[in-house]
Order: structure tokens, then C-alpha cells, then sequence
């Protein structure tokens, strides 16, 4: 399961990005995908879901932060649990490459 947090769910791109994202998983098959629902870059509620996330145990994280700082506790949280997190379009401090 991979998980995507966009900073801003309304946005024409994000849902494009979403609906992209969710074609390739059908097309590549045993690809479950969940989409948070964060808007107005509200990084509260980002965190939330990236938290439950991890609680949840996906299997990787993907995150356009609002706040790098932030979410560096969470992306260290789910790398000590096994769990990918990576970035877009704005890197975290400390990102795995």
C-alpha cells in the first residue's frame, strides 16, 4: 500500500496527479494506493494522516511537505519502522536518496 499526501488535495494538478497515480496502479495490477486529503496547506492535518499512515503500516509514503521541519520526526518514525517516505517537489532535510 502507498500512500500520497498532497499540501493542497484541491488543486487541479494534485487531482490530475491522483488520477494519473491511480491509472498506473490498476495498469501494473497488486498496486493498492490511498490519497490523504490535506488542503489549504494545512500542515495539522498532513501530519495526521502521514502519523496514521505509519500507525496503519503502509508500505511507502509519499508527500509534497508543507513543512520539512516539521515532518521530519514522522519521516524518521517511519523509517525506523520500515516504511518509505520520500518527497516531491520540495525535499525533507534528511531525505533518503
Amino acid at each position: 500500500m502507498i500512500a500520497f499526501s498532497h499540501a493542497v488535495s484541491e488543486l487541479l494538478v494534485v487531482k490530475a496527479v491522483r488520477g494519473y497515480a491511480d491509472a498506473r496502479a490498476v495498469e501494473l495490477g497488486g498496486v493498492e494506493l490511498l490519497h490523504g486529503d490535506t488542503r489549504h496547506g494545512d500542515l495539522a492535518q498532513q501530519l495526521a494522516e502521514v502519523s496514521a499512515w505509519i500507525d496503519q503500516g503502509v508500505d511507502a509514503i509519499v508527500v509534497m511537505p508543507i513543512g520539512a521541519a516539521a515532518l521530519q520526526p514522522l519521516v524518521d518514525r517511519a523509517h525506523a519502522s520500515g516504511i518509505r517516505l520520500l518527497s516531491y517537489a520540495f525535499p525533507l532535510p534528511r531525505e533518503r536518496r
